[in-house]
């Protein structure tokens, strides 16, 4: 697995944990008005039962099997690529109303787009023991995400930087999947003040 030089990442596979504000902000919120029999079973089925409390972490490859399930789902028409952005929307959508999003969301706008990347570190890492983005600046309003690990769903990690930006007040953001060695993906990030 590719490494960033970040303090205590794990190293197996399986010790990769996504906490349960993240499965909250996703299945509980930013799909609760989708949440159809079939998706909820289809969930079920693959070990996340919304029915029962909260673990206090999910292994984050399951929780990437969701994540393609809940797009297979909700947006069959549509290009892997896409669904996948469109989940990643409603997990930011749904997260600013968890407790931790509603004291973010406030400092997102403060700190606006640019200052905001340079935190995605931080950002991600409270939601999971394992995930390191590297920033790279490439100009005044456009950033490199370096991301070591999305269990080859790039296209979710793209939605929730697009739909995160808005928060932050950016115009016209664009965020395009740039090729990066697996497990990894690169993210660059455009947008306008």
């Amino acid at each position: 697995m590719l490494r960033f030089a970040h303090e205590g990442l794990p190293v197996n596979a399986d010790e990769q944990l996504i906490f349960p504000q993240t499965v909250e902000g996703l299945f509980v919120r930013g799909l609760a008005s989708k949440m159809s029999p079939e998706l909820k079973g289809r969930l079920r089925e693959e070990g996340l039962d919304l029915e029962r409390p909260l673990a206090a972490g999910y292994p984050a490859e399951r929780f990437a099997r969701w994540v393609r399930i809940a797009s297979e789902v909700l947006y069959p028409g549509l290009p892997e690529e896409q669904a996948l952005r469109r989940v990643g929307r409603h997990f930011f959508s749904g997260y600013m109303d968890t407790l931790m999003g509603k004291a973010l969301a406030p400092l997102m706008r403060v700190l606006g787009p640019r200052r905001t990347l340079e935190r995605m570190e931080r950002n991600f890492r409270s939601g999971s023991n394992y995930i390191a983005v590297r920033t790279e600046a490439a100009g005044p309003t456009e950033m490199v995400l370096h991301f070591n690990d999305v269990h080859r769903i790039p296209g979710y990690f793209a939605g929730v930087i697009e739909q995160g930006a808005e928060v932050t007040g950016a115009k016209g953001t664009i965020v395009e999947v740039l090729p990066a060695p697996a497990p990894g993906c690169a993210l660059r990030v455009r947008w306008r003040e």
